[in-house]
């Protein structure tokens, strides 16, 4: 299994969701990340399975 950590804007991308949606997933721990200095980074595995299991009213 092999790490491939993307930026916030290649998440956007990916999940189709806005930046405020992000900021609100984050604040509410719904998405694992990490921070370098001022950047996000994002374990794209990590991030799919904790939105797998998070139930849609939380969302």
């Amino acid at each position: 299994m092999s790490k491939h950590f993307i930026d916030t804007h290649e998440l956007l991308e990916v999940l189709a969701i806005s930046p405020a949606t992000l900021n609100r997933y984050k604040k509410r721990g719904l998405i694992p990340f990490i921070k370098l200095g001022n950047v996000h980074r994002y374990d794209l595995e990590k991030v799919i399975k904790a939105l797998e299991y998070t139930p849609s009213k939380l969302k």
